[in-house]
């Protein structure tokens, strides 16, 4: 057991040491050389850290803050807390580079596609319920041949689990009835996907299963849809989604 699984969130934000095991979403430049890492940690949800010298060339943290890796360490907040500054990683160690997934550019799309989603839809600093189903994805991407139902799966049932996809029962509800109207129906097999990701215990359900190219076309279109209408902005990931073989939203 982690023994970081008792503290909670008020320890978490008012200590001056930060254990951190999690995943990078993405990495910002800023500075000679310096990053921010936005991760989601195992227990405290998506977290934003600073790593000061770790893009330069003798850096030996250069290879650890890379998106997609699985990563641990310490950070350190500022004696004097300040406005926008944030917590400076003193140690970081990778656990997990997940190498299967950058060889290929579909797998690759697949990965920034469910990044850029949980970047956009999860609010900082909170748990987040599913990270356990993470790092089992990521192992299914780097890995498994028909690895596009998983990452389906996982997204949607994260959108359910932020209150962005409410579903029930075979009926949209409010928003959604709207994105899912006559002009773009959803088939029976979409909406049985939709459904059984509600219901389904756990990513193992999958195995053995088969998504169709209609159901993956029709889900890549409605999650397009949705950030536009929610969060008013493109998914980016599309763009590289189209190059790798699939069809852009409409």
């Amino acid at each position: 057991m982690n023994p970081r699984n008792s503290e909670t969130n008020e320890e978490f934000h008012s200590s001056r040491l930060i254990r951190f095991q999690g995943i990078i979403l993405k990495t910002d430049p800023f500075g000679d050389g310096n990053r921010i890492l936005t991760l989601i940690d195992e227990n405290h949800g998506k977290i934003r850290l600073s790593v000061f010298g770790s893009s330069r060339q003798n850096s030996r943290r250069k290879s650890a803050v890379l998106a997609g890796n699985l990563v641990n360490g310490i950070a350190v907040r500022p004696k004097i807390p300040q406005e926008n500054q944030l917590p400076s990683v003193r140690e970081i160690s990778l656990c997990d580079s997940f190498d299967g997934i950058r060889g290929e550019l579909k797998r690759l799309a697949y990965l920034y596609l469910v990044f850029e989603i949980l970047d956009t839809a999860l609010s900082g600093d909170s748990p987040f319920a599913l990270y356990p189903l993470l790092p089992e994805l990521m192992k299914r991407l780097a890995a498994d041949t028909r690895f596009e139902k998983y990452a389906f799966y996982f997204i949607v049932t994260a959108l359910i689990a932020e209150g962005i996809f409410p579903y029930y029962s075979g009926n949209f509800t409010g928003e959604l009835s709207e994105l899912t109207s006559e002009k773009h129906r959803l088939g029976n097999g979409t909406l049985r996907f939709i459904y059984d990701c509600e219901n389904a215990d756990g990513m193992s359900f999958w195995d053995g299963r088969e998504i169709s190219v209609s159901v993956r076309n029709e889900l890549i279109d409605l999650f397009g849809r949705i950030f536009r209408s929610h969060y008013r902005r493109e998914l980016k990931s599309l763009t590289l989604l189209s190059q790798s073989g699939n069809p852009r939203s409409s």
